[in-house]
């Protein structure tokens, strides 16, 4: 009977056993994020100008994404969409945050870092955040530090409020956990790289999963690389400004390089999922390709942005999708492979994962994106890509102020175009004519999206509590 006992025991435990080696294994999630990279700025997606062989190899061994749209032209709707998966719009977040603004992504938004911290990730930021303006020196407290990543679900952060000052060269705004670190020596991707890797040497306990949120100054104005980058494009015949924007490109693709070296090095490369993206098209001619627009703008050029996501032994090597996705299905995707439930709240993404196994069925939700300063909006569903403009000729400012909140609010798409973008990458010739069902259908639900994020976004010239 003992040895009954003892048997039944043993084969218990050796189910258990089965059962947890067989439960999937939460993985690190690393978010490289560009600014202002191009659609063909990388050698993989077939720059004439710039080699990328780090950027290249995470699209060998994962899944290169051939439409793959940034959530606005500019960068701060993009970066709020990528944390709450929801339109930037719905969020309040209408364009990039200025000095001295009230915008922000609010405290009430949920954020992915928040999601992974309730399943027990160690999270960090580094680099460029601009989802809130801070002003250290400023007389006026609500003025100093508004919502900080920390105020968003980061244990750890490092980076600054916009763009890298007084160029990517030896920044001078970067703060760490709330404390200006004063002026630096290197090139802002290289500073980003090594407070990475100085957070998993120092700060990661080696043990619970982490989340890392990398979002690069580059190559986003003012543009600066090292010689070694710079000066070949130079002898090449290139102009010094363009020189340094590839440059500093290939400089930032060695600051990937280095950091998955890392991990390759303390030996979590395999249950690390990477994403690489920009978060808006460039402005530099020839940098988005055959598209037509650039950055600010919401045709193709303006919008669609290079992305690779590589996960070792769970997505296909060398996979191209060519399935619609975008930033706000981030959240929902994360969500669904670490267990979270979705934040209760509307969400304007889908989780990606279906299509990268060679699913392009197409998507329920579609892609929505409105900007301001042309007073354009976009609508993507399977092939077809509806333009709409407002019925009152916008300032044609970046700027966001009272006369650009009065704006939209008053507002809303009434006429509009038509592509069919499998026959029509470059977006030449409106069908809206020949396809006037279709071109109905889509106008009603954007001109219904438009009015719902922005009932939701708000007016931030209204009375109210400055950081819900």
């Amino acid at each position: 009977m003992n040895k009954i006992r003892i048997l039944i025991v043993l084969l218990c435990i050796f189910q258990n056993s089965l059962i947890f080696c067989t439960e999937p294994t939460l993985p690190n999630i690393v978010i490289f994020l560009a600014d202002d990279l191009g659609y063909a700025d990388l050698s993989c997606y077939d720059s004439e100008n710039t080699r990328t062989p780090n950027v290249d190899k995470l699209a060998r061994e994962g899944v290169k994404f051939t439409d793959f749209y940034a959530a606005s032209p500019v960068c701060s709707p993009s970066r709020a969409a990528l944390l709450t998966g929801r339109n930037p719009n719905r969020v309040g977040i209408y364009s990039w945050v200025p000095d001295n603004s009230p915008m922000h992504l609010r405290l009430s938004e949920i954020t992915i870092p928040e999601l992974l911290r309730s399943k027990g990730y160690a999270t960090a930021h580094f680099g460029k955040w601009h989802l809130a303006m801070w002003c250290p020196e400023c007389e006026d407290d609500s003025l100093k530090l508004r919502p900080t990543p920390a105020d968003h679900g980061f244990d750890y952060w490092f980076g600054c409020d916009n763009n890298a000052v007084p160029s990517h060269n030896n920044p001078t705004n970067y703060m760490r956990n709330g404390i200006s670190v004063g002026q630096l020596n290197g090139y802002a991707c290289q500073l980003v790289a090594d407070e990475t890797i100085d957070w998993l040497n120092d700060h990661w306990d080696g043990v619970r999963p982490f989340f890392l949120n990398v979002w690069f100054n580059e190559p986003h104005e003012k543009v600066a690389a090292p010689p070694k980058y710079s000066e070949k494009h130079l002898k090449n015949g290139m102009n010094e400004h363009d020189a340094h924007y590839y440059g500093s490109i290939e400089n930032m693709d060695e600051a990937v390089g280095r950091i998955l070296k890392y991990l390759d090095d303390i030996g979590v490369s395999d249950e690390t999922l990477i994403i690489f993206t920009s978060d808006n098209g460039s402005k530099l001619k020839g940098s988005n390709g055959v598209l037509k627009g650039y950055k600010s703008q919401i045709w193709e050029g303006g919008v669609r942005v290079p992305a690779i996501i590589r996960w070792k032994n769970r997505v296909d090597e060398n996979f191209i999708c060519t399935t619609p996705v975008c930033l706000a299905d981030l959240l929902p995707s994360i969500c669904e492979i670490t267990g979270i439930n979705t934040p209760d709240l509307e969400l304007d993404g889908q989780s990606l994962w279906p299509f990268l196994k060679n699913d392009h069925t197409g998507r329920e939700k579609p892609i929505y994106i409105f900007y301001h300063r042309f007073g354009d909006a976009m609508f993507r569903i399977n092939e077809w890509c509806l333009i709409g403009h407002l019925g009152e000729e916008s300032t044609g400012k970046n700027w966001f102020g009272k006369t650009q909140m009065n704006y939209i609010l008053n507002n809303e798409p009434e006429s509009f175009e038509l592509y069919n973008l499998d026959n029509d990458l470059q977006q030449t010739t409106d069908v809206k004519t020949q396809n006037r069902k279709v071109t109905n259908k889509l106008k009603r639900k954007m001109v219904g999206l438009y009015r719902e994020t922005i009932k939701e976004g708000g007016d931030w010239y209204k009375k109210r509590a400055s950081n819900k």
